[in-house]
């Protein structure tokens, strides 16, 4: 994954050799390998590997780790995001969202409001999503989350812009 944020070639090779060495049986390890390459996909600018992430998610109730379950909801939910499935993403960030909660891994909890703000906004609910927003905010400052406080004043502009607000958007502060 350090190799994939570098958008570094060897990336590919690696996640080629992890992925003929993990268990093809083994849910967890299905689980684990459709989120990597979700990230990889986001960092090389092509989500190729959707489908893949579609057929483990009835496996991620089954996952004991908390943290891999947070992980693949989030990279799920990001991926639909993009790919314009708003229905799906916005009940993958409410299952993130359960997960966080019940789990008590309350980093995941910015970015499970955040895809459901994207989800929201995508189907036109801009009340809801400028709500959905506010609660990612306050979740990010709480964790303090700085690249999540970033991020959300990008999906705050955006969907501002989006609604025709164009001089709102440009008169926020970062």
């Amino acid at each position: 994954m350090c190799a994939s944020a570098r958008e570094l070639d060897e990336a590919h090779k690696l996640l080629e050799l992890l992925e003929t060495t993990s268990s093809q049986s083994d849910p967890y390890e299905l689980v684990r390998m459709a989120d990597k390459k979700l990230g990889m996909d986001f960092r090389f600018g092509a989500i190729r590997h959707l489908g893949e992430a579609r057929r483990v998610e009835e496996l991620v109730e089954h996952i004991v780790d908390p943290f891999v379950r947070c992980s693949f909801r989030c990279a799920f939910s990001y991926g639909l995001n993009l790919s314009a499935v708003y229905d799906e993403a916005y009940d993958q960030a409410e299952r993130l969202f359960e997960d966080a909660r019940e789990f008590r891994v309350d980093p995941a909890l910015p970015y499970a409001h955040s895809m459901r703000a994207t989800a929201l906004a995508g189907t036109g609910r801009h009340r809801e999503a400028h709500e959905a927003l506010d609660d990612a905010t306050r979740e990010s400052r709480r964790c303090n989350d700085e690249y999540g406080i970033q991020s959300l004043y990008a999906s705050r502009v955006r969907l501002l812009v989006q609604e025709g607000r164009a001089n709102e958007a440009c008169a926020i502060e970062p």
